[in-house]
């Protein structure tokens, strides 16, 4: 009966893993096919949609400036396309080999520590598969949101929501790409803490989408300073880098095997988050809300929220390096000396000891 669950289990455990494997390459290529697409359509031909905004924009036939046709694409855009590819292919290799190491580490039985883990953790293929990944759409972001994003028509369904859900889809690649990486037990402590800390990364990616949805000029009608466009553009692309750090940290942690490793990955976490991207974000926000009255999204509570959690967090764990001393039991209090050692000698004793030695003396004289 015992085997025949063992064995129920493990294939529901690789079905599962391959269903996480598909829904992550497939969210790969269609996020990055959506980039292509507005790279190719868009940004190839971008004078031609500006010609028409002004157009659109114009209300005095005098004011109107002729688009001289729709013109072809340009097709050398579509070299996006290589890269996309490669990196499918190290998405799939990096599942292939952790797979085949954690199948190496439960028939041995043991997992490594980490004390035993090299430079790049025991799985350090998943950090540095997620860190040229977030390279490849950081780039691609900031193509489109410097030559395309704020040109988009809003009418259209290829318009800013389409680009905002493929900037979004980031968060389900890192979901599944952690899911794909360890081998926690059910139910342990281990597998509570992987998943805290990939469902929090997952929600600070969909904030990235939240975050620089103002820069889309044609549904925001906010014009920002030159600054203000770079800080927001910057904050959101490093926001999706950072999370490598973390998957790196896991990796060198065994995924949080140890409960000392686990706190620590867990500060290293709230710190980073919340000095980098939610205080910034946070402070952004301020700006634009007070300075150009732009509604404000519900991410801003999330900041704030981040920031008390953080702040409670980091006391917690400073109290524990300094706790109270113990209390003593009654085995624990020293003996109380008694009253005949205790007692002083009188003066009188005093005089006949210190004149024993001259009568001595004396006598034997």
């Amino acid at each position: 009966m015992d085997t025949c669950f063992s064995r129920i289990k493990a294939a529901f455990h690789r079905v599962i893993n391959v269903l996480a494997i598909i829904i992550c390459a497939a969210t790969l290529l269609v996020q990055l096919g959506i980039f292509d697409f507005y790279l190719v359509y868009y940004t190839s031909r971008i004078d031609e949609f500006i010609l028409e905004l002004e157009e659109s924009y114009s209300n005095h036939g005098n004011n109107t400036i002729n688009s001289t046709g729709k013109s072809e694409p340009d097709y050398i855009w579509c070299l996006w396309c290589l890269p996309d590819l490669c990196m499918l292919a190290v998405f799939i290799y990096a599942f292939v080999d952790a797979r085949r190491r954690l199948a190496v580490q439960r028939e041995r039985a043991t997992t490594p520590d980490s004390s035993e883990a090299g430079v790049g953790g025991i799985l350090p293929l998943g950090w540095i598969t997620w860190l040229l990944y977030a390279i490849l759409v950081a780039v691609k972001v900031v193509i489109l949101f410097n030559r395309t994003a704020q040109f988009l028509p809003d009418s259209q369904w290829y318009g800013p929501n389409l680009l905002k859900t493929a900037v979004t889809l980031s968060s389900i690649v890192f979901l599944t790409l952690v899911l794909t990486h360890h081998d926690a037990p059910a139910g342990s402590e281990q597998e509570a803490f992987v998943d805290v800390i990939s469902h929090s990364v997952t929600f600070d990616l969909m904030d990235t989408t939240a975050f620089i949805q103002i820069l889309f000029i044609q549904e925001s009608r906010v014009f920002l300073t030159f600054s203000l466009h770079k800080a927001i553009l910057a904050i959101g692309c490093f926001n999706l880098v950072l999370p490598t750090v973390l998957l790196l940290g896991l990796s060198r942690t065994a995924f949080g095997r140890e409960e000392e490793s686990r706190k620590r990955l867990k500060l290293l976490h709230k710190v980073l988050y919340v000095t980098l991207i939610n205080l910034p974000m946070l402070v952004i926000r301020m700006i634009i809300w007070h300075v150009h009255n732009e509604v404000v999204s519900v991410f801003l509570i999330k900041n704030v929220i981040s920031l008390g959690s953080t702040f409670h967090v980091v006391y917690r764990m400073a109290s524990n390096l300094n706790p109270p001393p113990p209390s003593l039991g009654p085995e624990d209090i020293p003996l109380q000396p008694s009253r005949a050692n205790t007692q002083p000698t009188s003066a009188k004793q005093v005089e006949v000891e210190s004149d024993k030695p001259a009568t001595t003396a004396t006598t034997s004289v």
